[in-house]
């Protein structure tokens, strides 16, 4: 370690959220104080009493300033208060890494990470890891590339590892992130569509890819933590389905009760206006106020919303005539290729609506 290395890293200050650790931690401080770091901010995420001897042992460690409290905040709460700690305390600091002190980021895909932000201020630096190599666990390898698709999909989000807690941050960017909901995993995905929506750029350093004891010291809770990152997909598509639940059983009852005296053409076109004007407008309200969660005026997104409707339509019909006319299907061929197409539209459809109808 050189003293130019050193004082690079003092530009910076080190980031270690921890909940419940082992010696894991003390190894993972030590190594990143003998890598150069000499500001490293540990937070201790409200641990039980028989898990706090790892910290009396990094405490006297002269490169480490600690923190605590007694009530768990999880990992985004832990995050955020050392987001405000470092505004607060080292208002000379260029930015912050954040590390997690399981042993899985080593000191020197840490440094990299480090300089990589030096280099980059503007961007988000994301350590990322290759899931591709050999001795991954399998559920990693499979949460992981589900995640990474879904960011790609629906937020437009391109990155090899979208997990990862090892990530460089300017200092200028802290207080926006402050801002940024979630107290626990699903903190660091919104921190990713934070940086989407405000043309914050994305620079990938690849690091190691460590599994330690197959991942059991992570406080990742699968089917909990999974519905938290994936939230705002999952309320997109409970939405639509109800919104197409109320369609079907408006029509049924319009068509079969109310109109049931009118003609089959007046009773149809009555049944399936109606009905699909109430689901469009349940459609809208839950996507502006509970999906995307929306403070532009209700006027211009529900302008924006029709016209996105519209044009929705249009391109179902010109796709699925194109499709069924160059592959002669016929009959639940046909219903299939509009499947399809509806599919493709609707992850189209959540795109256009997160960054243009309901954009603030």
């Amino acid at each position: 370690m050189t003293e130019d290395l050193r004082e690079k890293l003092g530009r910076l200050v080190l980031v270690v959220p921890s909940l419940n650790p082992d010696e894991k931690l003390v190894n993972t401080v030590r190594g990143m104080a003998e890598a150069g770091f000499p500001r490293i901010l540990v937070v201790n995420d409200g641990s039980s009493a028989e898990h706090l001897w790892p910290f009396e042992e990094i405490r006297r460690l002269p490169e480490v300033t600690y923190i605590g409290y007694e009530v768990n905040k999880g990992k985004g709460g832990a995050l955020k208060t050392a987001f405000r700690y470092v505004l607060d305390n080292f208002p000379d600091a260029e930015g912050v890494v954040t590390v997690d002190g399981d042993g899985q980021h080593t000191p020197p895909d840490t440094v990299s990470t480090a300089l990589a932000l030096l280099e980059h201020p503007e961007d988000l630096i994301m350590g990322c890891r290759n899931f591709r190599k050999a001795g991954v666990p399998t559920h990693n390898m499979l949460g992981n590339t589900i995640t990474i698709a879904v960011m790609k999909l629906f937020f437009g989000i391109s990155l090899s590892d979208t997990q990862t807690g090892l990530r460089g941050i300017a200092a200028g960017y802290l207080p926006g992130f402050l801002t940024i909901e979630g107290s626990r995993f699903e903190y660091e995905s919104n921190m990713l569509y934070y940086a989407k929506e405000h043309g914050i750029d994305f620079f990938e350093v690849e690091i190691s890819t460590l599994y330690i004891d197959d991942n059991k010291s992570s406080h990742f809770r699968v089917i909990t933590d999974s519905a938290r990152i994936y939230k705002p997909v999952l309320l997109y598509l409970c939405s639509s389905l109800g919104s197409t639940v109320i369609d079907v059983v408006l029509f049924t009852l319009l068509n079969l009760l109310v109109f049931a005296g009118l003609g089959d053409r007046p009773r149809l076109f009555l049944a399936i206006a109606i009905a699909r004007i109430c689901s469009s407008l349940f459609n809208y309200t839950c996507n502006r106020k509970a999906v995307f969660r929306s403070k532009s005026p209700a006027g211009k997104t529900m302008a924006r919303y029709y016209i996105l409707c519209a044009c929705q339509m249009l391109c179902s019909w010109i796709l699925v005539t194109l499709l069924t006319t160059a592959t002669s299907a016929a009959g639940l061929w046909q219903t299939l290729i509009k499947v399809v197409v509806d599919c493709c539209l609707f992850v189209a459809s959540f795109r256009i609506q997160r960054y243009w109808v309901f954009k603030d």
